[in-house]
């Protein structure tokens, strides 16, 4: 098991991405020893990233022994599929042939950061939330969220946005919003609303601020769901 915890580790990044353009922060944190949540950060040709998170049904062994063939596959699928929608079906391809009982929600996103576009796919995961540096909070791309990975040979659909200076994005598994106190109330999408508009609008202050204020909610409850936060600023 040891073992098996250093090689999950070794699939996820070993620190965020050192741009002057963009801050980042990162946090997962698995119920049981391994789990089945994944993120990444890949660079791509055209001096573009994509950053990507996932959720594998299930936790334990399974999980994470799909979470690393969700890891491997998705970088191959960026680096072949000349869109980010064909990737994400090349990837529900290799994810519907490796178990049949499980799903895994997803999102990823690409900066180009010449013009600071931003293109994003999402098969099944709470929608990325983009706090504005004037204060507006939405939920993106939630018109366009398609099935889960591993389920159906479906097409998925592309959401295009411009990143603006100060805009930060929120993305984030279940486990954050279906944490439970001792009483056993969810801390629900309301509560997660609230602090990413409340916090100070920068990737590792507002991303602190999340933590915080969830392991004030489920006040010493043990985690019982993977968790996994990925919070990005774009600086200037």
């Amino acid at each position: 098991m040891e073992a098996a915890i250093r090689i999950q580790k070794s699939f996820l990044p070993a620190k965020p991405p050192d741009y002057p353009d963009l801050s980042f922060f990162d946090y997962y944190s698995a119920a049981q020893l391994i789990g089945g949540d994944y993120y990444d950060y890949i660079p791509l040709p055209g001096n573009r990233l994509a950053v990507a998170l996932g959720d594998v049904s299930g936790k334990g062994v399974a999980a994470a022994l799909l979470m690393a063939r969700l890891s491997a596959a998705v970088r191959f699928s960026l680096a072949t599929e000349p869109t980010l929608s064909e990737a994400v079906r090349c990837l529900n391809d290799v994810m519907r042939q490796a178990d049949g009982d499980r799903f895994v929600t997803f999102v990823v996103l690409v900066i180009d950061r010449n013009d600071y576009s931003l293109t994003m796919v999402n098969a099944g995961h709470p929608p990325p939330l983009r706090r504005s540096a004037h204060g507006g909070l939405t939920e993106i791309g939630e018109a366009h969220v398609g099935l889960p990975l591993g389920v159906f040979d479906r097409s998925y659909e592309e959401t295009r946005l411009k990143l603006e200076p100060g805009d930060t994005l929120v993305l984030y598994t279940d486990g954050i919003t279906e944490a439970r106190n001792p009483s056993g109330d969810f801390y629900g999408l309301e509560r997660l609303l609230h602090v990413v508009q409340e916090a100070p609008n920068q990737a590792r202050s507002l991303g602190e601020a999340i933590l915080s204020d969830l392991r004030s909610f489920v006040a010493g409850r043990s985690q019982s769901d993977d968790l996994t936060l990925v919070c990005l600023t774009r600086e200037r």
